[in-house]
């Protein structure tokens, strides 16, 4: 549209962006000069653009140190451009737009050999960030499936609850639905009562919440106004949704109590049918011996039934996830009638109760028991499947024993063969186990990893090749990279190194491949496409979290994913990739003064005389970016960041389930009301014969931790069976699958979560607890003897 723009006095037609605009105010119709003395042009705004959206990440989506047309502050036509700089046009990059739902990556990866080849050789941008945003489309799907998974965890939510409420009310009120019975309403009547009550119910939820979530949005905008800069607000999408949870939940959890309450007849008005124990009956252990064997579903069809395709692994884990929860359900009668039986003595001698006090509470209203338990759980076992999922997925990018203890970067210049000898004479070196390496970045000549199919954190077109002394690195009796060989020997390895093209790599690499030992592969040199190079797969290795040594130590050269690390001759790779000097050093500390940072301070004090100038202990700021530097990073520094970030994000992903149990504490508090006004003649009594108000607080107390302790078993054992089930699946689906780590749990992380849960259950009986301790014998007597 700028060229639609003429100008008679000459101006030359432009689009701004918002901060050019901003900086020097201009407005449509302004006139901005640009060059110097002599050579200036002016240019006619024309139109003020957008600037380009933050992302999630907080990075920006262009990179000034990167020239592209991103960058640009001034958009022109070519005829504009050719004044201006007074050259002809010349084409330096083409901007693609793909249809919708097109794979960006796999668009990239199929198309990059191709680009290759030209004669003049081209490539996609080579913008680590810009690629970063590529990602973000799949992240926000993420974030989008989170937000179905909240809907439906807001709608079981409200379905236990409701269904509690209303569940209890009909055994409360038996009685009044007789008479009501007796005097008027048919069973339709009687059942349509539940119905408007349970729809009163999600009325009140609805209008209230709905406001709260608009308020908490708005909250959100401002906080956040440089990601949601249009603001934040309620849709229809989202009222919609909104509805479906609290109205549909509502209706379903009606049906039960409405049946049960047109079974009430008419003479249960004069002798209403009393609660009996449910908890010995056979049925409750049969039920238990059926849920375990759905539980066992999950973990066969994960580990045992490999899925073949995205679409069977996605299939099975819904399957799985179903048959988890559908155990577990039909285990809860039984643990609840196990609680009560094992735990319920314990507690109450913790609480300095009588233990027959305790005795059965739970068993003889097994449904509401069930209900409540599920309602606190929910929250708890999402809780407890993102702890486990997430760091059994991380412990897979932690550096194992390996890994070197320091890797340290010669910027610009690298090091001579006397500089090496020098770092391996520093204090605190071991210098037997310290060597210099190449790195370079290649593309595999085949896409060997299908990585246009499903790219992944394992499944990409390129390898991180590092060429190192293979004596140093592999020989002795203390390597410098201590491996675990997993398909090969460490001598046969060492041999192809030292007389052949024999490289080690990760054993993730081979499953994604279909390679193995002895097989070789061919790598195109970034600078020389042209010209190919093989190497010989000589070993695999446990070669645990290479990923995160490589993109923090700036290993990464060409682009920011990796297919895997691979190790090779340092004499190959060097003339393989027509290196000059190293620039990157792997080593270990002898055990003395070999901390990270002394050992950084001794090499940028070495550098510093060897360069005869000042060297900077760290990558420079940009004023001072021409000033060399060391560079160090430890093995240390890499766990650390990496536990660090996931504990943040992980941490963050678990707000929401633990405010899941918070609401689900409403579940527990109704059960405890209803269980304390079901009592309050046993409670009369007891108060009659002598026990004190405190006992009766303690009771009730007791009664709201044991539903928290069936909250607890349940969670834990789905929550940690979800997670490890998901992990498995995640090999298929997720991004970061594919390393097959083994099972982690995250025990401090649980015990948080069973913490909260039993706090919030003592808190939900804390109040009835506290108003029963204080009626008098007599009131309790009075008020039990007319809900009989």
């Amino acid at each position: 549209w700028i060229s639609g723009v003429e100008a008679d006095d000459g101006r030359i037609p432009v689009a701004v962006n918002e901060q050019i605009a901003e900086l020097y105010g201009l407005r449509t119709g302004s006139t901005l000069v640009v060059g110097r003395d002599g050579a200036e042009h002016e240019l006619l705004v024309a139109g003020v653009v957008d600037n380009p959206p933050v992302p999630m990440t907080g990075r920006s989506s262009v990179s000034l140190e990167i020239p592209g047309p991103g960058v640009a502050g001034i958009y022109a036509t070519m005829e504009g451009a050719e004044r201006v700089f007074k050259q002809e046009r010349k084409i330096t990059f083409v901007g693609i737009c793909l249809e919708e739902g097109t794979d960006v990556h796999g668009f990239r990866y199929r198309w990059a050999p191709k680009l290759a080849g030209f004669e003049r050789p081209a490539q996609f941008q080579e913008d680590h960030d810009l690629e970063e945003q590529l990602d973000e489309a799949a992240a926000a799907r993420n974030m989008k499936l989170q937000a179905y998974a909240g809907t439906v965890m807001a709608l079981l939510l409200a379905f236990l609850v409701i269904f509690n409420t209303l569940n209890m009310g009909v055994a409360e009120w038996t009685r009044q639905f007789a008479m009501l019975r007796a005097i008027c309403l048919t069973k339709w009547q009687t059942g349509a009562i539940i119905f408007v009550e349970s729809l009163i119910i999600a009325t009140a939820g609805f209008a209230g919440g709905v406001p709260g979530g608009q308020l908490l949005l708005s909250a959100a905008g401002r906080t956040a106004g440089r990601f949601l800069r249009d603001g934040a607000g309620v849709g229809g999408l989202g009222l919609g949704l909104a509805a479906l949870a609290t109205f549909g939940a509502a209706l379903l959890a009606a049906l039960v109590p409405a049946w049960r309450a047109t079974r009430v007849r008419p003479l249960d008005a004069m002798n209403p049918p009393r609660s009996k124990v449910e908890g010995g009956g056979a049925w409750v252990w049969l039920l238990a011996l059926a849920g375990l064997a759905l539980i066992a579903v999950g973990p066969v069809l994960t580990f045992v039934f490999e899925p073949g395709t995205e679409a069977e692994a996605k299939r099975g884990l819904l399957l799985a996830i179903l048959s988890l929860g559908a155990g577990f359900l039909l285990v809860a009668p039984a643990t609840v009638v196990l609680t009560d039986r094992f735990a319920g003595p314990v507690l109450a001698r913790l609480l300095g109760l009588s233990p027959e006090l305790l005795a059965q509470q739970l068993s003889c209203h097994l449904g509401r028991t069930v209900a409540s338990a599920m309602a606190l759980g929910i929250g708890l076992t999402l809780f407890i499947s993102i702890q486990v999922w997430g760091y059994t997925l991380l412990e897979a990018f932690v550096p194992g024993r390996w890994a070197p203890q320091v890797l340290l970067n010669f910027e610009p210049m690298g090091l001579t063969r006397s500089g090496v000898e020098g770092v391996k004479a520093l204090p605190g070196v071991d210098g037997a186990r310290c060597a210099p390496i190449f790195i370079e970045q290649p593309r595999l000549k085949q896409d060997l990893t299908g990585s246009a199919e499903r790219a992944s954190v394992t499944r990409q077109d390129n390898v991180v090749v590092v060429g190192i002394d293979p004596e140093t690195a592999l020989g002795g009796d203390a390597p410098l990279l201590d491996f675990q060989y997993l398909r090969g020997t460490r001598d046969e390895a060492l041999e192809l190194m030292k007389t052949g093209r024999g490289c080690v790599v990760p054993e993730h690499f081979l499953g994604e491949t279909g390679l193995d030992v002895g097989d070789s592969f061919e790598v195109v040199p970034p600078e020389n496409p042209r010209q190919a190079v093989s190497y010989t797969i000589a070993a695999s290795v446990g070669m645990q979290g290479w990923h995160w040594i490589t993109k923090l130590g700036g290993m990464r050269l060409r682009t920011h994913r990796a297919a895997a690390l691979v190790i090779a001759d340092y004499q190959n790779v060097r003339d393989d990739f027509d290196l000059f000097k190293p620039r990157h050093v792997w080593l270990r500390s002898n055990g003395g003064a070999g901390s990270k940072d002394a050992v950084h301070e001794e090499a940028r004090r070495f550098y510093q005389e060897a360069l005869g100038r000042d060297v900077a202990g760290g990558k420079p700021p940009k004023e001072r970016e021409s000033l060399p530097y060391v560079q160090a990073l430890s093995d240390d520094d890499v766990r650390q960041t990496i536990r660090g970030n996931a504990n943040r994000w992980l941490w963050a992903a678990s707000v929401m389930p633990l405010v899941a149990v918070l609401i689900g504490g409403v579940g527990v508090l109704t059960v405890i009301i209803s269980s304390v006004r079901s009592r309050r003649w046993e409670m009369g009594v007891l108060r009659a014969v002598g026990y004190p108000g405190g006992t009766l607080v303690r009771l009730v107390v007791a009664e709201g931790l044991l539903v928290g302790v069936v909250a607890c078993v349940l969670s834990l054992g789905f929550g940690i069976a979800a997670g490890w089930c998901g992990t498995g699946m995640s090999q298929y689906l997720s991004f970061f699958g594919g390393l097959k780590p083994e099972l982690v749990i995250p025990f401090g992380a649980l015990a948080t979560g069973v913490v909260v849960v039993l706090v919030f259950a003592a808190l939900a009986a804390a109040g009835p607890a506290w108003r029963a301790g204080r009626a008098r014998p007599l009131e309790l007597l009075q008020g039990g003897r007319i809900s009989q």
